[in-house]
């Protein structure tokens, strides 16, 4: 049965196959029960759709028969030779982590026909012409598949891809395209930003691993906005005296603006967040030692190259300040 929600690193995320089939307002076609997603590769020209392997897919609203021949003791969901079955991946299998509860991750099965995901295909097929299957993929070859529709692959993860299963598009070559690299794909399963966010954040010149780091240290998207707003027009102000510039751009960069401004909304004092901001402390890490030392004391050990996060396990296994320093912080290379 296809849900709206897979289970995915242990929480329920859109089910993007579903979200194709409702949005489009389809139906299973006579002969089939299940549907599935395949990525194909698109000639410009002719508008010819193909898989990795060379075999044509035909227009929607037809049979895609794999040519033969069948191998029968293949189990397997990939073929064993040319025509040995047609790919596809989907969410009905039923099949859940037993440690974990994770369901299939579609996005996998969909990568390993070595194709983009710009161009895909809804299809639909019957548990008739199973001839071999993977559970954890979501893998299934079929000895034939309706094709129902074209699917903008890109358009779809970029749309709804905020909070959805995406498990898998690692798989892909994500340089192929355009605005989709990992840290964007995590950032959008883990709804840390949605993508016209990330987009508006390019567009003001923010690097999308600061505008990430900005909204993990709980700065709103309107907030990263505005202060790089403020950063580039105090940047401009200062174009007439270029020496001056420079020095500011050096002691402030983008990058410590946000987090200064993430430290005051989290109501730290002016002077206290600006001096974290110009040490390059992140919050999370100043807050994980705040409650067992004195803000002098982080200080003193940032200064001495102490990772926060390890002084306050120290500091919270009964050692002192001075011990804690006192301990060989070299890191091996």
């Amino acid at each position: 049965m296809l849900e709206p929600t897979v289970v995915a690193d242990f929480l329920p995320r859109t089910n993007l196959l579903h979200k194709v089939v409702t949005d489009g307002g389809h139906q299973l076609p006579e002969g089939t029960q299940h549907w599935g997603l395949r990525a194909v590769s698109r000639d410009p020209a002719t508008g010819q759709r193909s898989s990795s392997r060379g075999f044509a897919y035909p227009e929607p609203g037809n049979w895609a028969i794999a040519p033969g021949p069948i191998n029968d003791h293949n189990s397997d969901a990939c073929p064993s030779a040319i025509g040995d079955g047609l790919c596809l991946a989907t969410t009905e299998m039923a099949y859940a982590d037993p440690k974990t509860g994770n369901q299939a991750a579609m996005w996998e099965g969909i990568a390993s026909g070595n194709l983009p995901f710009t161009h895909l295909l809804l299809v639909a097929y019957h548990p008739a012409d199973v001839l071999g299957s993977h559970a954890e993929q979501g893998m299934v070859r079929v000895r034939r598949m309706f094709v129902v529709d074209d699917v903008d692959g890109e358009a779809l993860i970029k749309t709804h891809g905020y909070g959805a299963d995406l498990r898998g598009l690692e798989e892909f070559d994500l340089d192929a395209h355009a605005g989709l690299d990992y840290a964007v794909v995590d950032a959008l399963m883990n709804e840390v930003a949605t993508y016209e966010q990330l987009a508006q954040g390019r567009a003001a010149n923010i690097p999308t691993h600061t505008y990430l780091q900005a909204r993990d240290n709980g700065l709103s998207h309107r907030a990263i906005l505005a202060a790089a707003t403020g950063w580039r027009a105090l940047v401009a102000r200062l174009a007439l005296l270029p020496w001056k510039r420079e020095a500011w751009r050096r002691r402030a960069p983008l990058s410590a603006v946000l987090q200064y401004a993430a430290d005051r909304q989290a109501g730290m004092p002016v002077r206290r967040a600006g001096q974290l901001a110009a040490a390059d402390i992140p919050l999370r890490d100043y807050l994980a030692a705040a409650d067992l030392a004195t803000h002098a004391e982080i200080m003193e050990a940032h200064r001495h190259h102490v990772w926060l996060s390890a002084y306050a396990f120290e500091r919270r296994n009964g050692r002192s300040h001075q011990q804690v320093l006192a301990m060989d912080w070299a890191i091996p290379f």
